[in-house]
């Protein structure tokens, strides 16, 4: 682990740069945050320092290119390149979502919507992600040619229930800054009911793989 975390903070509105460095981390808490206003300046802060997370916010990705490869106004793009060496989380309009719903599904980046009071929440799913890169799951032991079922289980199993429990989050957060509460009482219960089973299995997982380990410790003691 290391000593302290870098945050890339890519926003080129002012206003909301200052709302944002008010809910992150502070420097006191072992996160340096680093604002930038451009693709071109993230790509300039990645090169001197690798990140530990990225929040982008969309006022930022028509402001210049971040590669090549990435076409000016492409949220997806831009976070599919960060991602290969950050967490990412993405703060842009209600219609952009759908611009980044594989990647959301895939627990590649998390997505929140610029309506209602999105910055506490933007802040809170990079301080997530922060506690994600600060305690990774251990890598997987290998014995000869049998690999440790365990790590498998906990590595192979959490990731994916990682995207459903953030995205699962994600819904219910937005129904409750809604005021006309559009969706059914029904079919919130069955989301908060997805919330509710996601942490369920994820510590049925760490159980079986904190015992498979310690069967296996035991295994081989003399």
């Amino acid at each position: 682990m290391k000593n302290q975390q870098t945050v890339i903070l890519l926003s080129a509105d002012a206003q909301l740069s200052q709302q944002y460095l008010e809910e992150l981390p502070s420097p006191e808490s072992g996160v340096a945050v680093v604002l930038v206003g451009s693709l071109r300046e993230a790509r300039e802060a990645m090169a001197r320092r690798e990140p530990d997370a990225v929040l982008i916010d969309e006022s930022a990705v028509t402001q210049g290119s971040l590669h090549p490869s990435v076409s000016d106004g492409s949220l997806r793009k831009a976070a599919v390149y960060m991602s290969r060496l950050a967490s990412v989380v993405v703060v842009a309009s209600p219609e952009r979502q759908s611009e980044m719903a594989e990647l959301i599904a895939a627990g590649v980046a998390d997505f929140v919507s610029r309506v209602g009071p999105f910055v506490p929440l933007a802040a809170a799913l990079m301080e997530r992600r922060l506690r994600q890169c600060a305690f990774p799951a251990p890598p997987v032991q290998k014995e000869g040619a049998e690999e440790d079922f365990g790590e498998i289980l906990r590595h192979e199993v959490n990731n994916p229930l990682t995207g459903i429990l953030g995205n699962a989050e994600l819904l219910l957060a937005e129904l409750r800054r809604r005021p006309d509460n559009s969706m059914p009482q029904t079919a919130q219960q069955r989301l908060q009911t997805i919330a509710d089973l996601a942490v369920r299995l994820r510590e049925t997982v760490r159980r079986l793989s904190d015992d498979l380990q310690n069967r296996d410790l035991h295994a081989r003691m003399p």
